[in-house]
């Protein structure tokens, strides 16, 4: 799954809830920074599927355009990088968790 939001969507469209514009908008800004505009190789059909029923149900793309941060592939490619070489590490007492996927 390439968003969270994703989960909800489906849930609220299975259930036939009504959504307005700006809830539309708001779960479509969920969707696009958790996939990276839905360019992640994390992104599945599910994402897209439930983008498309937002936009059906009025998600406005130019609030989406104004508020998500769409990275470069260069500056995403790093941060993938990094993410896919992280290792836990234990520092005396305190050991950090496992990277979360993206």
């Amino acid at each position: 799954m390439g968003a969270t939001t994703t989960l909800l969507v489906e849930r609220i469209a299975d259930q036939g809830v009504v959504v307005s514009p700006i809830e539309a908008t708001l779960f479509m800004l969920g969707i696009y920074e958790d996939t990276g505009a839905l360019s992640y190789g994390t992104t599945t059909p599910r994402d897209l599927r439930a983008a498309a029923w937002l936009l059906e149900h009025s998600a406005n793309m130019l609030v989406v355009n104004n508020f998500c941060t769409i990275r470069s592939r260069r500056a995403t490619g790093a941060l993938q990088q990094l993410a896919d070489n992280c290792q836990p590490y234990q520092f005396h007492v305190i050991r950090s968790s496992s990277p979360r996927p993206r």
